[in-house]
Parts: structure tokens; sequence; C-alpha cells
């Protein structure tokens, strides 16, 4: 019953985290989700795939807007957003000196250490950008982390009845837990640019050395997902620059 009390309790704020993420409004009229309902949620998985799909969606949308609003010292440059046809392989950009100047900012941004012009507030404001989302989105992930942990328990003490067909649910649950600690972990690889996840505490030489000894890792941390973005919009523009500029006319002006 205990179990179960606390199950309820920590609904309101998973309820509100959850409307908050679908930007849909609330009401304090509005009944609690059955506990029932809730440990069926997280042991099927779905809530873990809903707020996957979140973040994924998130960084998306907002690396996208970080750059559009881009400003500061670029040497007269501005990021010009959708300067990539759809079809780049066949249609040529409208300006390649504009897929030019996109890529060189790209490229300052994921290599700060690089001859570049983006240098002080706009590397200063990348910085903040990836700080404050994977702050957001870790937030949500620590949320669903204890509450999931809450639902491990009522299998434990057995508050809450399932069969046995519910067995590899479990087991895959206790997965999706240990996933969340190992992405945790691999953020220590971005501390040096981006500092500590907030919240987060490791003993650092003993986490990297399980992570040495554990070989390559197929788990992608928030931070890295930010990046791998930037990365995905840097093959595309070097990849028009080189295709295009078979075909450009080479200046003849001296």
């Amino acid at each position: 019953e205990m179990s179960r009390e606390i199950i309820r309790t920590s609904n309101a704020g998973l309820r509100l985290a959850s409307l908050e993420e679908s930007g849909l409004k609330t009401n304090k009229n509005e009944e609690i989700i059955p506990f029932d309902k809730i440990v069926q949620d997280f042991v099927d998985g779905k809530k873990k795939q809903r707020l996957s799909t979140w973040w994924l969606d998130l960084i998306e949308t907002t690396v996208d807007e970080f750059l559009e609003r881009l400003e500061g010292d670029l040497n007269g440059k501005k990021y010009v957003p959708h300067a990539v046809p759809y079809d780049y392989l066949d249609r040529p950009p409208k300006s390649l000196q504009v897929i030019r100047d996109n890529l060189e900012i790209i490229e300052s941004l994921l290599s700060p250490s690089i001859d570049s012009h983006v240098i002080g507030t706009v590397r200063d404001s990348w910085r903040k950008f990836v700080q404050g989302l994977r702050k957001l989105i870790y937030g949500h992930i620590n949320h669903y982390e204890r509450v999931a942990r809450l639902v491990m328990d009522t299998k434990r003490n057995k508050s809450f009845r399932s069969n046995e067909n519910w067995n590899e649910k479990w087991k895959a649950l206790e997965e999706d837990l240990d996933y969340i600690q190992q992405m945790k972990r691999l953020e220590l690889d971005f501390r040096a640019e981006f500092g500590a996840l907030p919240g987060v505490s490791f003993a650092e030489e003993k986490e990297e050395k399980k992570r040495e000894e554990g070989g390559p890792s197929n788990i992608v941390p928030i931070t890295g997902l930010i990046l791998s973005k930037l990365h995905r919009i840097q093959n595309e523009l070097d990849t028009v620059v080189k295709h295009w500029s078979r075909t450009e006319r080479p200046n003849t002006n001296h």
C-alpha cells in the first residue's frame, strides 16, 4: 500500500511533465491516472519511447532555431537556414558561397581551436545553449528514472500483480534504467567543454576506467546527440560544396 501511495503522489509531477512536453494545458480538476496504468505505461516501455521521441525532436528543432538566431563576430557572415535544396545532388543551391559560409560557421562551432571567425560571444552562446538544453532534457530523464524505480519497487514488494508474461518487460525496464545511467556516465567525456552535468556525481576515475574496460559503447548521451545534429549539418554542407564546386565556373578575373 505504501508503494501505491508513493506512485500516486509521484504521478502528479509525472503527468505535469508529460503535459508540459506535449504542450497541452491542464487544470486542477483533472483526474489522476490510475496506479495500474502508470505501472503498465512504464513496463510496456511506452513512457520511455515518448520521452526519447520528445528529446530527439527537441534537439532537432532547437539546434535549428539556435543557428537561425546566431549573431556575433562572424566577419559579416550569417547562417542562412534552408540553403540546401532537398534534392541537393540533382539541383544546385541558389548560392554556393552561402553554403560555404554556413559550413565555416558549423565547423567553427564544432572545432573552436581552428582558425575561425566564430569567437567570443558566439562560442559562449553555443556553450550556454548546449548546457541549457542538456539540463532541460536530463530534468525530464531524472524524473522518469525516479518514478521508474518506484515502479520497480512494486515488483519487489509484490504490491502490483503481474503474470509470467511480464518477466521480459520487467527486464527491459531494468535495462532502460541501466541505459540512462550509462548515458550520464558518458557525459563525463564532454565536461571539459560544457562542464559537469548538474545534479549528477560520479567517481570520475572509477567510471572512466570502467568505460575503458568495457570497450566502445553504442550509447550516445544527450550532449553527443546535440553535437551529432551539427555533424549531420556539416556533412550535408560539405557534400554540397564538394559536389557543386566541380561544376562551378573558375574565376578568370585577375
